[in-house]
C-alpha cells in the first residue's frame, strides 16, 4: 500500500472502549504500523464515525476482549461492533485469535473480518472454517484501499444489522 500523503497520518492513543458515539466502536488489529497509519487515514477519508482502537497482535486483541466482556462487575459490557483481524503477526497470530474468539460463547457474535495481504486459498478456507464472516486482501494502491475501507463501513457499520 502505497499513501498518497507524503507525510502520511499519525497514530493517536486509542479511544477508551466506552465513548459518546452509543458506546459502538470497532478494533483494527495489525502488526504493521505502517499499515495501521494507512488504516487510520482510509478510515478518516471515508469518514466512519465510529471510534476505532488499534491492537498490535492477537494475544493484546484477546486482553482487550476479555477486558470488555460482560461480568459481574460490568453485566453490560463493551464489546467492539466489528473486528478487522491481519493473519499473520507475533505472539498470538489471526487464525488463533479468531479461533479463541469464535470458540467463547460472550465474544463469538462479534463479527470478524480478515484483512491481510494474504491471497492464498488456504488462509481464505481455514478463516472462513474458523469462523470469519469475511475476508480480504489489502490492495496494494492506496486509493484501492480507501475504496474497501469504503465498502466495509457502507455494508457493515451502516447496512449490516449486528446482535447488541
Amino acid at each position: 500500500m502505497n499513501p498518497t500523503d507524503p507525510q502520511g497520518p499519525t497514530l493517536e492513543k486509542a479511544p477508551e472502549a466506552s465513548n459518546s458515539n452509543g458506546d459502538k466502536y470497532f478494533v483494527v488489529v495489525d502488526d504493521n504500523q505502517g499499515d495501521q497509519l494507512l488504516l487510520k487515514k482510509a478510515l478518516e477519508d471515508n469518514g466512519v464515525e465510529e471510534p476505532f482502537r488499534f491492537v498490535g497482535n492477537g494475544l493484546d486483541l484477546i486482553h482487550l476482549l476479555e477486558e470488555c466482556k460482560p461480568s459481574l462487575l460490568t453485566p453490560a459490557g463493551i464489546l467492539p461492533c466489528l473486528i478487522l483481524l491481519d493473519l499473520y503477526m507475533p505472539r498470538v497470530d489471526g487464525h488463533e485469535a479468531l479461533r479463541i474468539i469464535k470458540n467463547d460463547r460472550d465474544l463469538r457474535k462479534i463479527p470478524i473480518i480478515i484483512l491481510t495481504s494474504s491471497h492464498t486459498e488456504h488462509d481464505i478456507t481455514q478463516s472462513y472454517h474458523e469462523g470469519a464472516n469475511s475476508f480480504l486482501s489489502k490492495p496494494m494502491e492506496y486509493r484501492n484501499l480507501v475504496g474497501l475501507i469504503g465498502l466495509v463501513k457502507k455494508y457493515w457499520l451502516e447496512e449490516a444489522r449486528l446482535p447488541v
